[in-house]
C-alpha cells in the first residue's frame, strides 16, 4: 500500500481510526499474494489479532467525521466481512455505512460522481486534488466490493477525466490506487458482461447524427480518432450494442491554418539490428537562428517500455 494517508494521519484527531483502516486494507488486500511463503491466515496467532483490528475499527466507525477518509474506512469494513470477520454484525443500518450518498458529489447533469474532499467539495474545477482522486478510488472500491457495480460507475468516469497523458493522475501516490480502482472495475464488467464487444458509436447534433465509430472485438483495445468540424454547439453521444467504451472530446482553440515549414528536418525510421529493435533519428540544426539551445526528445509509444538491458544492447550495436 501507498498513499498520502499516514502523513495525514499523523495530525488527525482521528487518527487511530485511519491508520487501522489503512492497514487492514494493506494487510487484507496482500493476503494471498505470496506464493512463496506462508500467508497471514496460515497463523491463527496473527490472523486472530487481525480480526480484533476489524472489530475495533467497527467500534470506532462513529468518529469518521472526515470525507477524505470516509470511504477508505468504508472499504477497509468491506475486506474485513469478505474475509470473514464481523460476521457477529448482524445489521449495519445503525452505522455511518448506511448511507451509500454520504460524502459523495456530483456534477451538475449528474453523469459523473466523486468524494467530497476539501478542495474539491464542488464540482467547480475541472482538475481535482490529489486528494480527492484517493478518496474517490476507495469510494469506487467500496462499491464494487460490495457487489454495487453501477454505482462505481459514475465514480469510474471522473476518475477517467482526471487521467493526464501518460495515464496517470496528479502524483504516483493517487495514480497506485486509481489505477487500481479502473482495473478492478474492468475486471467486474467484463465478468458481467457478454465476452464478445459489438459497440456502436454514434456522434451528431439535435436529431441528426453524422459520424458512426464502430467497435468489435478484434479492435476495442484501439484507440479510434474522428476529427469534427471546427463549428461551436453542443454534441450528442449515444451508443448500441454490447462493451464498455471510454469517449473522450477535446477542443482546439486558437489554431492557425498556416503551414510551417519543418526547420530540423526531423526523420526517424524504425529497423531490427541485430535482434534489437533500434530506432535511428536524424536531424539538421538551422543555420539561421536567434535559440541558443535545441532539445530533441524522444518518448517511447504506449506498451513500450525502456530497460537498462535494452539501452546496453542498444548501445552496444550503436
Amino acid at each position: 500500500m501507498s498513499g498520502w494517508a499516514p502523513y495525514q494521519y499523523t495530525y488527525h484527531k482521528n487518527k487511530q481510526l485511519y491508520w487501522q483502516a489503512y492497514f487492514l486494507i494493506s494487510v487484507l488486500e496482500s493476503e494471498g499474494l505470496n506464493k512463496l511463503g506462508p500467508s497471514l491466515s496460515d497463523s491463527s496467532w496473527s490472523w486472530d489479532r487481525v480480526e480484533r483490528v476489524c472489530n475495533k475499527t467497527f467500534e470506532m466507525l462513529p468518529t469518521s467525521d472526515d470525507c477524505c477518509f470516509h470511504h477508505m474506512v468504508a472499504y477497509s469494513m468491506e475486506l474485513c466481512k469478505e474475509h470473514g470477520f464481523l460476521q457477529h454484525i448482524t445489521s449495519w443500518k445503525n452505522t455511518i455505512l448506511r448511507s451509500d450518498s454520504k460524502c459523495i458529489g456530483s456534477s451538475q447533469r449528474g453523469d459523473f460522481k466523486f468524494a467530497t474532499c476539501e478542495e474539491n467539495l464542488e464540482f467547480s474545477t475541472v482538475k481535482g486534488s490529489s486528494k480527492s482522486i484517493e478518496a474517490t478510488s476507495y469510494a469506487a472500491l467500496y462499491f464494487i466490493r460490495k457487489g454495487s457495480l453501477e454505482d462505481s460507475l459514475p465514480l469510474i468516469m471522473w476518475l477517467n477525466s482526471q487521467r493526464n497523458d501518460n495515464g496517470g493522475f496528479r502524483s504516483s501516490q493517487d495514480t497506485v490506487i486509481g489505477l487500481q480502482a479502473l482495473a478492478k472495475f474492468a475486471e467486474e464488467s467484463n465478468a458481467e458482461m457478454p465476452s464478445r464487444t459489438d459497440l456502436t458509436i454514434a456522434i451528431g447534433k439535435s436529431s441528426s447524427y453524422f459520424e458512426k465509430v464502430r467497435i468489435s472485438n478484434d479492435d476495442k483495445l484501439v484507440t479510434k480518432e474522428v476529427i469534427l468540424s471546427p463549428e461551436t454547439g453542443r454534441y450528442n453521444i449515444k451508443s448500441r450494442g454490447t462493451g464498455v467504451a471510454f469517449v473522450q472530446m477535446i477542443s482546439k482553440y486558437h489554431v492557425t491554418s498556416m503551414d510551417y515549414e519543418p526547420i530540423f528536418n526531423l526523420n526517424a525510421k524504425a529497423a531490427m539490428i541485430e535482434s534489437t529493435p533500434t530506432l535511428k533519428v536524424t536531424f539538421i540544426l538551422p543555420t539561421e537562428s536567434s535559440a541558443t539551445m535545441f532539445l530533441v526528445e524522444i518518448a517511447a509509444p504506449t506498451g513500450l517500455t525502456f530497460t537498462k538491458e535494452h539501452y546496453r544492447r542498444t548501445h552496444a550495436v550503436n
